[in-house]
């Protein structure tokens, strides 16, 4: 399920300017690079109708924090990446565009976070994606995640172990 989430929220993004803005004023720019990570946008209102179309039940929606509470979408208006290990989705991580808490992904069943050990390798480039600015050359020249080790971001360069995560 979590893959068909995060095709549908690839599918997204180009439907919501609000959304690329939010990728251009950081740098982003390249549909390429949106396609080869996955990145898309959760616009909110409609996931849970996607999903529940294709068999999914609202009762597991809500389990896998896809859903919050009230069962709307838990990552409403927020830039979705999707987090790959060793080639499976082991997580989405949700970035907002507008006033929402910043960060979010998918809880675990006791309130953790969801396969965290497993985020580790991200942890750079999750708080590269928060805070940067990058340089357009360095955005030029992206291919793979690893490229947030040479970004600058707003509160100083981040290396491969340093994060706030």
């Amino acid at each position: 399920m979590l893959e068909q989430s995060a095709a549908f929220y690839r599918q997204q993004l180009e439907h919501y300017p609000e959304a690329v803005r939010y990728l251009s004023q950081r740098g982003l720019h390249d549909p390429a690079l949106f396609n080869e990570l996955g990145i898309g946008y959760a616009p909110g209102g409609s996931l849970r109708r996607y999903l529940t179309a294709r068999g999914h039940s609202f009762d597991l929606l809500r389990q896998l924090g896809l859903l919050n509470v009230n069962g709307s979408d838990s990552f409403y208006q927020r830039i979705i990446f999707p987090l790959r290990l060793s080639g499976h989705l082991i997580n989405l991580y949700g970035r907002s565009v507008g006033t929402a808490f910043a960060h979010r992904f998918l809880p675990g069943a006791k309130g953790g976070l969801y396969a965290k050990q497993g985020l580790l390798p991200f942890r750079s480039w999750l708080t590269t994606i928060g805070n940067a600015n990058l340089h357009p050359a360095i955005v030029g020249s992206l291919t793979r995640p690893k490229w947030a080790t040479a970004a600058t971001c707003e509160s100083g360069s981040y290396r491969d172990g340093e994060s706030a995560l």
